[in-house]
């Protein structure tokens, strides 16, 4: 959980005993909802999503407060990430990881790909939907 919240680059969290405790007491409640008397892995891989969806819910609040919509967020984020990483040449699962993170869906994602795409700042591969961006 650590490793993951060091490589978003989200406003950090801190993995507390509060949220141990917390991810405990939803996988305790996810196990009493299947009338089982013990909590299975996916109990706690279900409370550890429930919990990450969470923060980005409170990361997604901020972006709106930024003024930009989805489409404009969505490139940035994608543009941000290729910049950081020094490539022209984003693969789309990693495009659609990224922005999921901050709670946009994949359909928003195709959005932003065709409208940039017909801006022609980025070429997108018919095949594997990666992007490329074009050098200006």
């Amino acid at each position: 959980m650590r490793q993951e919240e060091a490589q978003s680059d989200a406003p950090h969290s801190y993995t507390t005993a509060r949220t141990l405790l917390s991810i405990l007491r939803i996988s305790t409640a996810l196990s009493r909802l299947r009338f089982s008397e013990t909590v299975a892995q996916s109990d706690v891989d279900e409370a550890l999503r429930l919990m990450q969806m969470s923060k980005f819910s409170l990361y997604a609040d901020e972006r709106k407060k930024t003024g930009l919509d989805a489409i404009s967020d969505i490139y940035s984020i994608i543009r941000d990430e290729a910049s950081r990483m020094n490539t022209m040449d984003v693969r789309y699962a990693n495009a659609l990881n990224w922005i999921s993170r901050k709670a946009y869906t994949e359909a928003q994602l195709k959005e932003c790909l065709e409208e940039y795409a017909a801006l022609n700042v980025w070429q997108i591969d018919p095949n594997t939907f990666d992007i490329h961006f074009i050098d200006a």
